[in-house]
């Protein structure tokens, strides 16, 4: 949506910021889409979102009735594989990418020494991006017994924070992590009657 044509705010009812008014604010921008195929054996899903948000609240601080908005954005793309064998074994594997970003614009009012106050737009760009995978066998030939083995893996392509002031340039944070972790388990399923489970 295109927002307000006109939003009163009384906490900002000052001739310094527009009478409380805020022009053409509120407005929202979104994106998003969804596409799975599948097959026999064969799933692949992959889904993107993003939403822009412009913000007529002045929050943080920031100068009123000035251009601040945000943008989310989402992607997600995963892939797996299932296939069950004889002797009652079943395999499954999967593989995965994952990515967010975050982007904010936020006005600021500096005053200089000469008491002149200046405009200046300090900027957010956060990424996060990601892939894993897993794998699992099950065997369920056993009489009310279904064991079930695998492994995780995740590992960071990217994990940045920054924040900076756009004119005239100046980093304020800046931070890049990275890590990779995984995991393997086993699991023992136990039924003796219906419908009591017990796990291990």
């Amino acid at each position: 949506s295109d927002g307000e044509e006109r939003l009163y705010y009384e906490e900002f009812d000052d001739p310094a910021t527009n009478g409380g008014a805020a022009m053409n604010k509120d407005g929202e921008r979104l994106a998003q889409g969804f596409v799975k195929f599948s097959g026999e054996r064969w799933n692949v899903t992959a889904l993107y979102g993003s939403r822009e948000k412009d913000v007529p609240t002045a929050s943080y601080e920031t100068a009123f009735n000035e251009d601040f908005s945000t943008v989310d954005a989402r992607g997600y793309l995963d892939a797996s594989y299932a296939q069950t064998f004889e002797h009652s074994f079943s395999l499954f594997a999967s593989l995965y990418y994952d990515r967010y970003n975050y982007k904010g614009n936020y006005p600021y009012l500096i005053e200089a020494e000469d008491g002149a106050a200046s405009l200046i737009m300090n900027r957010d760009d956060d990424l996060s991006e990601w892939i894993g995978s897993e794998f699992r066998v099950t065997h369920d030939g056993f009489k009310h017994i279904k064991l079930t083995a695998g492994a995780e893996y995740l590992t960071t392509l990217h994990q940045d924070m920054l924040n900076y002031d756009s004119e005239p340039y100046a980093v304020l944070f800046e931070e890049h992590d990275d890590f990779s972790t995984w995991a393997a388990y086993f699991q023992g399923e136990y039924q003796p009657i219906f419908p009591l489970v017990v796990n291990a």
